[in-house]
């Protein structure tokens, strides 16, 4: 406790002010106030990583009475649940009044009793916080009809979306209603939860949604109702280094199931390359066409596992990414009438491997210069659902689907008045959205000054607007070859280029800093690929972005 160690700080002062000092003769002052052996406890904080983690096992409660009184007496299990050893406090809490005591922690399975005058309500171990325990989500149950089951502290508030609430104690949940719009389901209304524990676990997010021209029983929409969930890192499956999500989804003519991991290997954490290895299993199907933009999408669903290698580095001016990634599956296009079953699927092996690199270097303290090389090759029986091609000009729609804003046809962000760019595939970001091919190789090169630039002393103080922070002019150049949708020129060469100007203007808001990028492709060289659809090479097109290019 804080009267302890005030004490061990004065005698330790004391003793040893103006000597020469070591661990030994700490430790010997601290054990010597506290008459306790502290051993243990520096090889724990001072030598080693341990992992600390208690929890509140089984609960018994009985009511007794003596001669004079009559009580209620409590028997509490004390788990311990990784190597690390601190002495915790446990609490039994009634309607009237509290008990607590303190164990050692030393062993795995522990049994204490406590005595209260009210009925037991609620237990918990280390209620002040006070140990290093990292996962305090089991360290708490409650009285309910059928006995005391785990509940963690909750903080429930309403989501300011640029922010998150973050506690040591407990788990947060931000709620927020939704709203969207697409050409099939019209006004869509909904609602979302986001959870965090410690900033790293239990980050999920569940969305339930209902368009307003979903009433009608439209065969598999479940009445225009739809759901989205997203389970991130589970204090379950804690693994140091590690992130594992699971997906699940009914929305919008599209529903799947989805798993990933991908764990950190570098073996320095403070110098050297930033590496990581992961590997994913997603099964996505269409369920109603109404819903998918055609440029997009094929009638169909995938079964496809992935595995890739990427990595970051920072070496001088130089700031270094790259992965690496091989995938491949099954498809099937959608169920059609078969001469015997009364069905049949029409199915193919595919298989997808993707490449790319960028490099970006300061050239001075005001200006930067970056280039990205990209290489995707899908090999299968014949030309393999949309959807699993290799976009030429941004991601493919299995990285948009999880934004309600470009997962469907008329959405915000991917109707015909806004030609919004999404990075990934080719990058050639003055074509239309659904430009792919099947072999592909692409290359995008910028240069950008900074024109206005607010220190943080600056927003601080609150002069000018905080919610520009820094803006920046640039030139851009993307150029792919490939087949499919790029017509070929003489010698079957399948080139197409574009080249530029922008505008990036870096934001703040609360604890969420972003990128909104705007985008002027004036050169296309294949027109007819254009955002614009028009003839003429040369033209003034405008493309926008809420992330950096590459």
């Amino acid at each position: 406790g804080d009267a302890t160690m005030w004490q061990i700080l004065r005698t330790y002062y004391q003793r040893w002010k103006l000597r020469h000092v070591d661990e030994d003769a700490f430790r010997t002052v601290a054990e010597e106030v506290s008459g306790r052996d502290l051993g243990a406890f520096f090889a724990q904080f001072l030598h080693g990583t341990e992992l600390y983690d208690y929890s509140i096992g089984g609960v018994r409660t009985q009511r007794r009475k003596d001669a004079t009184t009559q009580r209620w007496v409590s028997r509490v299990e004390v788990k311990r649940h990784a190597p690390g050893i601190f002495p915790v406090d446990v609490v039994v809490r009634s309607g009237s009044d509290s008990a607590r005591i303190r164990v050692s922690g030393t062993a795995a399975s522990e049994w204490v009793e406590l005595r209260t005058e009210g009925r037991p309500r609620e237990v918990e171990v280390d209620p002040d916080v006070r140990s290093h325990d990292w996962n305090m989500l089991n360290n708490r149950k409650k009285r309910r009809l059928l006995g005391f089951s785990t509940v963690p502290r909750r903080d429930v508030y309403l989501d300011r979306i640029f922010s998150r609430r973050i506690r040591r104690d407990g788990l947060t949940a931000a709620i927020a209603p939704t709203v969207w719009y697409n050409d099939e389901g019209g006004v869509t209304l909904g609602g979302r939860v986001r959870t965090d524990y410690l900033g790293r676990f239990e980050q999920n997010e569940l969305m339930l949604s209902v368009d307003t021209r979903g009433w009608d029983e439209r065969e598999g929409s479940l009445g225009g109702f739809g759901g989205y969930l997203s389970v991130g890192n589970p204090v379950r499956l804690q693994t140091p280094r590690t992130a594992q999500t699971l997906e699940a989804y009914w929305v919008e003519g599209r529903a799947g199931l989805a798993v990933a991991a991908e764990r950190q290997t570098n073996p320095h954490r403070t110098f050297g390359p930033r590496t990581w290895r992961g590997g994913s299993l997603r099964w996505l199907v269409t369920t109603e066409t109404e819903y998918l933009d055609p440029t997009l999408w094929d009638g169909g669903g995938t079964v496809e596992a992935e595995g890739w290698l990427r990595s970051e580095e920072r070496r001088g001016r130089w700031t270094l990414s790259g992965r690496l990634g091989a995938g491949g599956g099954i498809e099937y296009r959608n169920r059609g009438i078969g001469l015997t079953t009364g069905t049949n699927y029409d199915i193919q092996p595919y298989l997808r491997l993707t490449a790319e690199a960028s490099a970006r270097r300061e050239l001075g303290g005001r200006t930067s210069a970056a280039i990205r090389g990209y290489a995707g090759w899908v090999e299968s029986g014949r030309r393999p659902l949309k959807q699993r091609q290799l976009f030429v000009s941004g991601a493919d729609p299995y990285r948009q689907f999880a934004n309600p804003f470009l997962r469907s046809r008329g959405a915000l962000l991917s109707g015909n008045d806004v030609h919004y760019h999404l990075p990934g595939g080719g990058g050639v970001r003055g074509l239309q959205p659904g430009v792919t091919a099947t072999r592909l190789l692409a290359i995008n090169v910028e240069a950008d000054r900074v024109v206005l630039l607010r220190s943080d002393r600056d927003s601080s103080a609150g002069r000018g607007m905080r919610l520009f922070r820094e803006v920046r002019i640039a030139g851009f150049g993307d150029a792919a070859l490939g087949n499919g949708d790029i017509p070929p020129t003489g010698g079957g060469a399948s080139l197409v280029a574009d080249a530029g100007v922008g505008l990036r203007v870096r934001h703040r808001i609360a604890q969420t800093s972003f990128v909104t990028r705007f985008d002027a492709p004036i050169l296309v060289t294949r027109p007819r690929l254009a955002v614009d659809d028009q003839t003429g090479s040369v033209r003034f097109r405008l493309i926008v972005s809420f992330s950096p290019a590459f």
